[in-house]
């Protein structure tokens, strides 16, 4: 049985739940154990916590590693009680130092943060960033001198959200709790089903807003089930995801796009034959564009592990808006609507298009209940359905704005309205995404988004899935604008003669523009590794463009290389050298 109290601030998660449940969250090792933690011992450690850390911190904001593990619960749930706001970033595990410095030191410098609590910090790297460490165990050591606890209002800050970063620097999108609680409510009106059960399975990272509202603070605020995995683990082999649905019999799970794309790739049917995922009534997609194509994939690759179809849930959200703001109507097939190619292009009008000559784009639902959206031309005059524009958002979860930039808050909105910087349509109340605004390319008088040149491309067996970046540069000898996309290719394309280089150069190239009605495009082929991509897998085609500009991507040196390859059959390990790629005629667009 369970007590029913009307929650306004996050702590309220842990001083007004009240369940029989003999677990609070259970954590998934990568040994197969599972290890279980009540709320009480939680709600116990998380006040004992903030007591200390009102100690070193007053009014402040603090970093907090983003581990999905309880030191991560327990800190963040502290950090509020203790007076101060959260301000969760990413672990070093998943990028490589000098992008975790520069990451770190920009979100310290836009938040004045002092101190950065984890589990397993490196003391002196964030001693060199001007930042006091805490791990977990170190407060043993600390008194607590104020055992006052502070419990926040609903219209105080619950934390701050630092943005992926896709299009520049990470900007702390800044949420109360209000903003927060308000998302959540949203969110469980669209997914809650207690007869068909409501348990939770996530690995997303809790440092991202889709893992820490979505895989984590969603769930403990209802009360459901949750089972936590890391990222690192599902990276490594995605069969541990599915064999923890199947064991756990988990009911709702998340993942983006490229997620459900690796997994359907990676599982063996030796897996599969052991997998049972009929429990499985939501699988959310978001975070990233999402490809119909992709989860048709999924879905025949799984069918025979009992994963129903309409499980399915597309959904489209951003941190501005805390997380949520459409979800696909659960139980029912998701959508997708194929458009004219030269309508979409030309007009920006999407018009019904039959056989090969269309684009085809994936429904993200309507909006969740006290969502308002708006599609609006570049004057802010709202346009008819079907009508391509930017996509506004008006909701309770709405942010405020972005801390310390009044540079960006003075033109993030419109009327009320939030600017997501997204483009798309509306049809039949629902709401269809095309793309960034930002990424938008105009050739000619023909506008393409840079996502759309990708998911064309990427079809061609030769390039590594998820690793190519499109982007506009204007040619200083013709003034006119012009594409280039820059690919990774698979391991077996790698280490090719400059002649077989420069046709797969040419095969990209013609299958981009027979496609698209665009005649002048350049591909540059790198090394693998070179496509910069955000902490939460998103492609920075705005640093990919500057690094190109600034002769900064490096290509292959391919004779080389053809003869390394040869040589690595043969198991002799050999340095690989590579040289710059230099832009000729070009200027920044």
């Amino acid at each position: 049985m369970t007590v029913k109290q009307d929650k306004t601030t996050l702590v309220d998660i842990l001083f007004k739940n009240h369940s029989v449940h003999d677990h609070f969250i259970s954590f998934l090792l990568a040994n197969g154990q599972k290890v279980d933690f009540q709320r009480e011992l939680i709600k116990q450690k998380s006040t004992h916590l903030a007591t200390k850390i009102k100690s070193v911190a007053a009014d402040e904001n603090i970093l907090l590693e983003g581990s999905n593990s309880l030191d991560f619960i327990i800190h963040f749930f502290a950090i509020i009680l203790s007076g101060n706001t959260p301000v969760p970033v990413t672990t070093s595990l998943w990028i490589n130092e000098k992008r975790y410095q520069e990451t770190i030191k920009s979100i310290k410098e836009t938040t004045k943060a002092k101190i950065i609590l984890g589990s397993k910090l490196d003391k002196g790297l964030h001693s060199k960033l001007g930042l006091k460490t805490y791990n977990y165990n170190d407060w043993e050591e600390i008194p607590a001198i104020n055992k006052d606890l502070s419990f926040p209002n609903p219209t105080d800050t619950a934390f701050i959200q630092f943005s992926s970063g896709s299009t520049g620097n990470p900007k702390g999108v800044v949420l109360s709790h209000y903003n927060v609680i308000a998302n959540i409510k949203q969110i469980t009106e669209a997914i809650d089903n207690k007869e068909l059960g409501n348990t939770v399975l996530s690995w997303l990272p809790v440092h991202h807003d889709m893992g820490l509202i979505g895989g984590l603070l969603v769930p403990l605020y209802n009360q459901y089930k949750v089972y936590i995995m890391t990222p690192y683990d599902f990276a490594v082999n995605p069969a541990r995801w599915l064999k923890a649905i199947s064991q756990y019999k988990a009911n709702i799970i998340v993942g983006p796009n490229s997620a459900y794309n690796m997994t359907a790739k990676k599982v063996k049917q030796k897996t599969k034959e052991s997998l049972n995922l009929s429990s499985v009534r939501i699988a959310l997609c978001g975070a990233e564009p999402i490809n119909a194509q992709t989860l048709d994939f999924f879905y025949r690759e799984f069918k025979q592990c009992g994963l129903q179809k309409e499980a399915f849930v597309p959904c489209y959200g951003m941190a501005e808006n805390t997380l949520a703001i459409s979800f696909h109507q659960g139980g029912t097939a998701f959508k997708t609507e194929k458009i004219s190619k030269r309508s979409m292009l030309s007009l920006g009008v999407a018009t019904a298009c039959e056989g090969d000559d269309c684009l085809e784009y994936v429904s993200c639902g309507q909006p969740l209940n006290h969502v308002d959206i708006k599609i609006v031309d570049n004057d802010g005059q709202t346009l008819p359905e079907r009508h391509v524009g930017n996509i506004l958002v008006k909701s309770p979860s709405t942010t405020q704005g972005y801390y310390q930039r009044d540079d960006l808050n003075k033109d993030l909105f419109h009327n009320g309205y939030l600017k997501t910087g997204d483009l798309g349509y509306i049809s039949n109340k629902e709401i269809f995404v095309t793309g960034r605004k930002k990424d938008l390319i105009i050739v000619n008088g023909i506008n393409i988004n840079a996502e759309e040149i990708e998911a064309y491309a990427i079809r061609m067996k030769e390039i590594k899935p998820g690793r190519l970046a499109a982007f506009a540069l204007k040619d200083s000898k013709t003034d006119s604008e012009k594409i280039h996309l820059v690919i990774e290719t698979r391991r077996e394309y790698q280490y090719l003669l400059p002649r077989k280089r420069k046709q797969l150069q040419k095969k990209v190239s013609d299958t981009i523009s027979n496609f698209f009605p665009i005649k002048e495009e350049q591909v540059s082929i790198v090394p693998p590794g070179s496509i910069k991509k955000t902490t939460s897998g998103k492609v920075q085609r705005s640093k990919m463009k500057q690094l190109f500009l600034n002769g900064k991507l490096k290509s292959e040196n391919f004779i080389l290389n053809f003869f390394l390859g040869q040589m690595r059959e043969n198991q002799i390990k050999l340095k690989v050298f590579i040289t710059g790629l230099k832009p000729r005629n070009f200027k920044g667009a």
